[in-house]
C-alpha cells in the first residue's frame, strides 16, 4: 500500500511539473505572439511612411518637370518675340 502512494505522489510532482511546464510555455507563447503582432504592426507603419514618402518624391519631381518645361516653353515665346533662336 505504501508503495502504491509513493507511486501516486511521484505521478502527482511529475503532473504539477508538466502543468508548470506548461503554464510556461504557454506565457513565452503569448509573448512571442504580442512581440510579432507588434513587429508586423511596425512594418505596416514603415511600408506606409515609405508609399508615402515615394508619393511626396514623386510629386515634387512631377512639379521641377513641369517648371522646367514652363521655363523652355516661355523662354522659346520671348525668343520668338523677338526674332532670336
Amino acid at each position: 500500500m505504501e508503495l502504491n502512494s509513493m507511486h501516486f505522489a511521484s505521478l502527482d510532482s511529475l503532473q504539477k511539473e508538466a502543468q508548470n511546464e506548461a503554464d510556461a510555455k504557454r506565457k513565452a507563447y503569448a509573448h512571442q505572439l504580442e512581440v510579432a503582432r507588434a513587429a508586423r504592426r511596425d512594418v505596416k507603419i514603415t511600408d506606409k511612411l515609405r508609399t508615402d514618402q515615394k508619393k511626396r518624391h514623386d510629386l515634387e519631381l512631377d512639379r521641377q518637370e513641369q517648371k522646367n518645361l514652363d521655363e523652355i516653353v516661355v523662354t522659346k515665346f520671348a525668343r520668338s518675340l523677338h526674332g532670336t533662336k
